[in-house]
């Protein structure tokens, strides 16, 4: 089986076709056949709510943090393109259904080593001035800039060079095929290089603040209290019926809660998913759930003792109980991943349903077995056992938890697990220097491909900044990856298969889960129009789906 779950309350389907970030506290800034069980208490926010027509004044939308930055280039986390991605407009977006789509570029084609894009005719700044192929490429050209630190260059390394090459055309030179770059290209907000020069050092600060062509424009910015906006009545696209947008910072998850029960608060994406289940019985808050790759794993360091042994790594994977801790963490909003870090629904752009079904059952299954484990670790080179520190971020108290699980497993078999809490800072420090042998992460993908999360997890490890936890050199999986980007149809899917079977095979990472990606709505809103994804988000306008509930 390609994974497990227990299916509650109202859901939405993975998208049909990710690189990798850390979501949230632990995911990797850089969906999904289910099957359903049954479901906790539930309200009337299981039924379906219509919207009506009426504008709705303001609508204030609840945050854990505001933006680091509304600067994309100092700013590429979820927090951030939460916000940004309201305000400055990609070239695409992603649709529910994982599709590629024109945003501020109506159209593009693709070659080997390039993509011309061409922009929408008639699109202007909320100032007024309109969007040219100049601004496009200054912004992209920051982007880019690792140098100047941005923190979306790692996203663009396959691009060489951005030129104006028309008045409303742009070509992205590459360096290699980059079969992800359409849909990255919806995070990177196009802003207006006029007001970028002359804001300078204070770009995206609550002093410079940006100028975008998006739905909203922003009115004021605080690093501590959050965004304000107002809807930008020239918008180039259909017209949002929320007049203002606001972003308020609440930190705490419970506070936050009963602020939309109150009505102060009209929704939120911020639901702890280990607290799901008080979320779910709240009559007054309406909870809808979508399938999300964003797969929690263990990475396994396979250049020291005791992970260089691949029975060492197989050992670990044995341990972990999964279908207990989507259970008891998540009241089933998550799927158990016992043979991939892959989700399987970053397959169905390439794979029917059953081929996929086919795919993950020809890989080998590491579900809950601490005898398998034993036997496994008998085969290694520390047949006795071995003692090793692992960290977690105590903002995310349910991986602590999923790792006090686990190591009570692996007492069973002789290896001593120390679980140790640390601020998240200390714990994003340690995960980046690889200090421990092994560690736990959440990577979020970032395009609607089995290949992203690789991109990052098994880069290249004499690639600056690389994220390769592991630090697993496989000159197989290199070639896989390479095959991947160059071809098409049906040699992208064998090397993507290539590729996660030797995952799986060597075992770098030990898959744990997958969680849901909720959203909890107050009584005088709805979500109009499409359907709730994982790529509703910094992927489109999801602010422009915001309506009023009908009465």
């Amino acid at each position: 089986m390609r994974g497990t779950r227990q299916d509650p309350r109202t859901r939405m389907p993975v998208p049909r076709h990710g690189r990798a970030r850390v979501v949230a506290a632990t995911v990797l800034a850089i969906g999904l056949a289910t099957s359903a069980c049954s479901a906790p208490n539930s309200s009337a926010s299981d039924e379906p709510r219509e919207a009506s027509d009426p504008q709705v004044q303001v609508v204030n939308w609840g945050v854990s943090a505001a933006p680091r930055s509304l600067d994309p280039a100092g700013g590429y986390d979820g927090a951030s393109l939460l916000v940004n991605g309201q305000l400055l407009e990609g070239l695409t977006q992603v649709s529910a259904d994982g599709t590629v789509e024109p945003r501020l570029a109506e159209s593009w084609s693709e070659e080997a080593t390039s993509i011309v894009l061409t922009l929408r005719e008639g699109v202007t700044f909320w100032d007024g001035s309109p969007l040219t192929a100049d601004d496009v490429v200054f912004s992209l050209s920051r982007y880019a800039d690792a140098g100047a630190g941005s923190e979306l260059a790692g996203s663009l390394t396959k691009v060489a060079g951005v030129r104006e090459t028309g008045d409303l055309e742009v070509t992205l030179d590459l360096a290699s095929p980059d079969p992800q770059l359409l849909s990255i290209l919806g995070v990177m907000g196009i802003m207006s290089r006029a007001h970028a020069e002359a804001a300078g050092a204070n770009l995206g600060t609550p002093d410079g603040l940006v100028m975008g062509t998006g739905p909203f424009e922003v009115q004021s910015y605080s690093p501590s209290t959050g965004v304000k906006t107002v809807r930008n009545d020239d918008y180039w696209g259909p017209a949002p019926t929320v007049q203002a947008l606001n972003f308020e910072v609440v930190t705490d998850p419970d506070s936050l809660r009963l602020a939309i029960e109150n009505g102060d608060i009209d929704g939120t994406f911020d639901v702890p998913i280990q607290n799901a289940t008080t979320w779910d019985r709240s009559g007054d808050i309406h909870m809808t759930y979508a399938d999300a790759p964003q797969n929690t794993i263990l990475p396994l360091d396979t250049s020291r003792p005791p992970f260089d042994d691949v029975h060492a790594r197989r050992a670990m994977a044995y341990l972990a109980d999964r279908e207990g801790l989507v259970e008891s963490l998540f009241a089933g909003h998550g799927l158990v991943t016992d043979r991939s870090i892959v989700h399987p629904g970053l397959w169905t752009g390439l794979l029917d349903d059953g081929e996929i079904d086919d795919l993950y059952e020809s890989l080998p299954s590491y579900a809950f077995d601490v005898e398998k484990a034993r036997e496994e670790l008998a085969k290694s080179a520390t047949p006795d056992g071995f003692e090793l520190d692992v960290v977690y971020a105590t903002s995310a108290s349910h991986l602590g938890s999923a790792l006090q699980s686990i190591a009570q497993s692996a007492e069973e078999i002789g290896i001593t697990i120390n679980v140790v809490g640390v601020p998240y800072a200390e714990y994003f420090e340690k995960l980046r220097a690889k200090a421990n042998p092994l560690a736990v992460v959440t990577v979020g993908a970032d395009a609607p491909l089995p290949t992203t999360i690789l991109e990052t997890v098994v880069a290249p490890l004499d690639q600056d900044g690389n994220l390769n936890f592991a630090n697993y050199d496989s000159p197989e999986m290199t070639d896989a990856l390479v095959a991947f980007a160059a071809g098409q149809d049906t040699e992208r899917v064998d090397a993507a298969r290539t590729a996660v079977e030797l995952l799986s095979e060597d075992m770098p990472y030990v898959p744990l889960f997958a969680t849901d990606r909720p959203m909890a709505l107050g009584a005088e809103v709805v979500y109009a129009d499409a359907d709730f994804s994982y790529w509703s988000g910094p992927f489109s306008c999801w602010s422009c789906r915001l309506k009023a509930a009908a009465e």
